[in-house]
């Protein structure tokens, strides 16, 4: 998992693995999450245990029967992963769960985002909004903000037709497609740097330069095949 600070993410539930909801899961909201081209439900869930405060989700989740919600039957075989964690705290079990929202959040920016919230446990509809609001409202100041202050790495991936646009998570961070490929890569404006997590590479302008010159010729090559 990767986070910032105590908090652990798993944005695409990929280390884990899917289990069966744990019977001590609380009932946070249902809500829509856009992923780009639909909506799917989901349904989140908060754990306390001795050492961890746990956000479980499920993926796909449509009708989610009332008695879940309510907790009075916490069906075990539906499917949930831990998407978000960190150290147990003296929070309400709201508020654990609302800070791990936010991070589960930020870390699918560009990828997938929050769009309404259908049915409340211990998230009401008004808390939800607010907090999806708040993200919102600083996204668009990073994005405002990253386009004042453009660098060498952003142009040079803008020269390549990598299409570099600010992430929104900070001022500094941008997301541009990685050459030849239908994923993205990073770059941090202030130190004119890219790293592609998915390629595992990185570097500066001249090594995106390198990147992209090289993944073209190799395309080109096959398609001459």
């Amino acid at each position: 998992m990767a986070g910032s600070n105590t908090i652990q993410v798993d944005p695409w539930l990929k280390e884990q693995g899917s289990t069966a909801l744990p019977s001590d899961a609380v009932f946070l909201c249902t809500y829509d999450d856009y992923i780009g081209i639909d909506t799917i439900e989901v349904a989140a869930f908060i754990r306390r245990t001795a050492g961890r405060e746990e956000l479980w989700i499920t993926s796909d989740v449509f009708e989610v029967p009332v008695n879940v919600l309510a907790n009075n039957n916490p069906l075990t075989d539906m499917a949930v992963s831990v998407a978000a964690s960190r150290p147990v705290t003296k929070v309400a079990l709201s508020d654990a769960g609302l800070a791990l929202f936010e991070a589960l959040f930020e870390a699918r920016i560009g990828f997938r985002w929050p769009t309404k919230h259908i049915s409340s446990g211990l998230v009401s509809a008004t808390v939800f909004e607010n907090l999806v609001s708040g993200l919102e409202t600083r996204l668009n100041q990073n994005v405002e903000e990253s386009r004042r202050t453009r660098s060498k790495i952003v142009d040079t991936a803008s020269n390549l037709q990598l299409n570099p646009e600010p992430g929104g998570l900070d001022p500094d961070y941008w997301r541009a497609r990685c050459a030849e490929t239908h994923h993205h890569l990073e770059l941090k404006a202030s130190t004119n740097e890219f790293f592609c997590g998915y390629c595992g590479i990185s570097g500066g302008p001249c090594e995106l330069m390198d990147l992209a010159k090289d993944r073209k010729e190799k395309a080109t090559a096959r398609q001459h095949r």
